[in-house]
């Protein structure tokens, strides 16, 4: 664990202030929530995102993973939060963030070359009436047939229609 080198002292009520420069840093704003993680010496705190605890979108990660053997995550605007086996694979993600903000964004999807040029990506936008909550994105290596991209299609529209108002509220706080 990296140390900040900053000291703060909880007030009567046992809150502490972020300093503004960690809330820019970690992308945390007014209003966020975020999960409480106990450590043996201590507490830490993640932003929190209810899109990672949603059943359905584990499933169909885990599920697609299974039936085509290609690499799934789920993410919202923060991070990955879920993926196809189970595990965390943040460099995709962070390699491929300027694509994933820009999915999130604009909401179109995207089906083409990684940030490296080296692997076949598509990143599909998860929401409900135009408020886009994350994205769904897999990984190919190559180019794929049609039948693929129809599948990768249908299970984020699975996905995000089980995608409810709270978690959308959530997600683009």
């Amino acid at each position: 664990m990296q140390t900040t080198g900053i000291v703060r002292k909880l007030d009567e009520l046992g809150r502490i202030t972020i300093p503004q420069n960690l809330k820019k840093r970690l992308n945390i704003d007014s209003g966020d929530r975020l999960e409480v993680f106990l450590l043996p010496d201590g507490v830490a705190f993640k932003k929190f995102s209810s899109l990672g605890e949603n059943a359905m979108a584990r499933k169909c990660c885990s599920e697609l993973k299974k039936t085509i053997n290609k690499i799934c995550f789920i993410t919202d605007k923060d991070g990955i939060l879920v993926t196809g086996n189970g595990g965390h694979d943040d460099e995709k993600s962070l390699k491929n963030v300027s694509i994933i903000q820009d999915v999130i964004k604009t909401g179109n999807r995207y089906n083409g070359l990684d940030a490296d040029k080296t692997e076949w990506i598509t990143i599909i936008p998860l929401g409900v009436r135009g408020c886009v909550a994350g994205v769904f994105m897999t990984v190919h290596g190559k180019k794929e047939d049609i039948s693929i991209h129809k599948m990768l299609e249908y299970t984020a529209a699975i996905i995000g229609s089980n995608i409810t108002e709270t978690e959308l509220r959530k997600g683009n706080s």
